[in-house]
C-alpha cells in the first residue's frame, strides 16, 4: 500500500468517527489544541497530520488508532473486543497489586 492511499484512508476514517461520535471540527480542534481549519485542510486530504496529532485525533474521539488506517474493504476488526479476557484479567491484578501496595505505604505512615 502507498503513502497516498494510507492518506486517503485516514481521511475518510477520521471524518467517518468524528461524525459518528457527534463532534464538530470545531470541538475536535479545540480538543486537539489545534485550529477548526486545520482540522478541516485534513479532512479534504489537502493537510496531513502529524504523528503527535494523529494520536491526539484517536484520544479526542476515544477510537484504536490502528482503525483509522483500516479501509471498508478490511475485515471489521472493530466488531471483535479490543482486548481479550486473558488481557483484561491480566491488567486488573496488576492494578488491584498496585494500588494494593500504595494503600499499604499510606496506612504504614498513620
Amino acid at each position: 500500500m502507498e503513502f497516498g492511499q494510507l492518506k486517503q484512508i485516514y481521511v475518510r476514517n477520521l471524518k467517518k468517527f468524528r461524525k459518528q461520535v457527534g463532534m464538530s471540527q470545531m470541538q475536535l480542534g479545540l480538543r486537539c489544541d489545534t485550529a477548526t481549519s486545520y482540522i478541516g485542510e485534513i479532512e479534504i486530504g489537502r493537510k496531513f497530520p502529524s504523528l503527535k496529532l494523529i494520536v491526539k485525533i484517536a484520544d479526542a474521539l476515544q477510537m484504536p488508532l490502528h482503525l483509522f488506517f483500516l479501509d471498508g474493504q478490511a475485515p471489521q476488526l472493530a466488531a471483535r473486543p479490543l482486548m481479550s479476557d486473558f488481557v483484561k484479567r491480566n491488567l486488573t491484578e496488576q492494578l488491584t497489586a498496585q494500588v494494593s501496595t500504595v494503600i499499604q505505604r499510606v496506612v504504614r505512615k498513620f
